[in-house]
């Protein structure tokens, strides 16, 4: 392999997230899992809800994320423009993505902090963005259709 090739490797393996399902969890739990990551990525893609690649069964890669919810809240840590500017991205974002999962009559029935990652973006040291997605979705289930 040549040192371009390396470089590119060594990137792509430094912003690349590995979710593996434990051997030790009962038959059932693993089998809605994996039908439950089938069926998210069956969906059309939507900037605020993980994409996982499927590499086998019980093993995905998906973009690593700088942060999540939980941890930012935890962090108590300013940003630039403001804390309240960041939450209310994060918040839209999420709102964004429950819509899109909506929208194909699926509901996710575990969203919390540590389910939702952050990407920040900065440049020359000014706010100007965040990448915010859903993740986990193990416990994602058709939604009943109402009449």
């Amino acid at each position: 392999m040549s040192a371009p090739n390396n470089i590119h490797l060594k990137a792509t393996i430094q912003t690349t997230a590995v979710k593996m399902l434990k051997l030790s969890i009962s038959k059932s739990v693993r089998a809605y899992e994996l039908n439950a990551a089938k069926t998210v990525g069956l969906l059309p893609e939507h900037y605020n809800v993980l994409r996982e690649q499927i590499v086998r069964p019980g093993v995905t890669i998906s973009r690593l994320y700088d942060e999540t919810l939980g941890s930012f809240i935890k962090s108590k840590m300013s940003i630039n423009p403001s804390r309240r500017v960041g939450l209310e991205c994060i918040l839209m974002a999420v709102a964004g993505g429950v819509a899109h999962l909506h929208d194909h009559h699926l509901g996710h029935f575990d969203i919390k902090p540590s389910n939702i990652l952050i990407n920040w973006a900065s440049q020359r040291g000014f706010f100007t963005g965040t990448t915010v997605v859903i993740a986990d979705f193990g416990l994602t289930r058709e939604l009943s259709r109402g009449k």
